[in-house]
């Protein structure tokens, strides 16, 4: 009870002091420095496409925050370890096609390897896996 009611009393000073901040300051500034090292260096918008099951392409429109100088492989890692749920690689990676925004409409996606370094002309990326699942580990 008495760890209790120390972490209950910091909590309640802890308030005071974000209150009495936001009266003078009007805001503790936190999304300022975000909005500031974002803007300092911009994400990598990548909007990626996947295999399913059965050969059909995804045709959810979701978009990947990456780093600058982000890899097609490092993409394809973030879709395996599920960073975006609605995104779910299981599989090894076989190849990956992009698609820039230069690209006349109707042209075909450009091959290219896992080791490709993304820039901001790529803007889909179609990552191709085999069936490989879960229980098939090596």
């Amino acid at each position: 009870k008495l760890k209790n009611l120390k972490r209950n009393e910091i909590s309640l000073k802890f308030l005071k002091m974000a209150a009495k901040m936001i009266e003078m300051f009007g805001s503790t500034g936190v999304l300022d420095a975000i909005s500031t090292a974002v803007s300092l260096r911009e994400p990598l918008l990548v909007y990626p496409l996947v295999n399913k099951p059965g050969g059909s392409i995804s045709e959810r429109y979701y978009c990947i925050q990456c780093l600058p100088g982000s890899s097609v492989e490092d993409v394809y890692n973030s879709l395996k370890h599920h960073v975006v749920e609605a995104f779910r690689i299981d599989g090894d990676f076989i190849r990956a096609e992009v698609k820039e925004i230069k690209q006349p409409e109707g042209t075909a996606m450009r091959q290219c390897g896992k080791d490709l370094v993304l820039d901001s002309t790529t803007c889909v990326l179609k990552i191709l896996t085999n069936r490989k699942v879960v229980w098939q580990q090596k």
